[in-house]
């Protein structure tokens, strides 16, 4: 099949409202998802583009919540850590991230609330995600659409396919070392001291 077909077959089935199975693989073991094109179009698309662009490969799992004073119970992955290394603190802002942010899904239109095993776009303001992703490892309700948290916006976090297979992998990132990170007051506590690689991600 030529690269062409392939892409026209892709687009069919995301069209028809087929599932799109990944293998995320990394250092410690495989994790295989399951992702919702016909719940989550713009953000699955998305995640695709860095799938089929091999901007995973040699990524990471980097932070981690759960326990103690959080809130709510993740495992994030991506390239920011890659991105950012050597680079100087106060240049941080002027990284720009190798594809064009995603137009945000709220959890109401996905219908796919952040709850343990469900994978969601990470992102600071709405409309600004992109590479970086996380797998809720709990029932995060806080993390949904429409949420009364203070301190947060409302919009929630875009929902887009489920953990079938490697929630015990996750759990062993999860349980990693974590330190402090005080250019980043918000993810103090939260990095892990030995990121987890990601080896690659692809389409099954």
């Amino acid at each position: 099949m030529t690269s062409s077909s392939r892409q026209l077959s892709r687009s069919i089935a995301m069209e028809e409202g087929e599932d799109v199975s990944v293998i995320i693989k990394t250092t410690l073991g495989n994790v295989e998802v399951m992702l919702y094109p016909w719940r989550a179009p713009k953000s699955v698309s998305c995640f695709l583009a860095h799938v089929d662009g091999k901007y995973y490969q040699n990524a990471s799992f980097y932070r981690s919540t759960g326990g103690g004073e959080d809130v709510y119970s993740i495992v994030q992955g991506g390239i920011f850590p890659r991105l950012l290394a050597g680079v100087p603190v106060e240049q941080w802002a002027d990284i720009a991230p190798p594809l064009s942010p995603v137009e945000h899904e709220t959890t109401f239109e996905t219908g796919l609330d952040n709850e343990c095993g469900v994978v969601a776009l990470a992102r600071l303001q709405p409309g600004t995600a992109g590479s970086e992703f996380f797998i809720n490892m709990a029932d995060n309700k806080v993390l949904n659409t429409g949420a009364d948290c203070s301190g947060r916006d409302g919009y929630g976090y875009a929902t887009f396919g489920r953990v079938v297979r490697g929630l015990d992998v996750l759990r062993a990132i999860q349980r990693l070392e974590r330190q402090g990170m005080p250019a980043i007051g918000a993810l103090d506590g939260q990095v892990l001291s030995a990121p987890v690689q990601i080896l690659s991600i692809d389409r099954m």
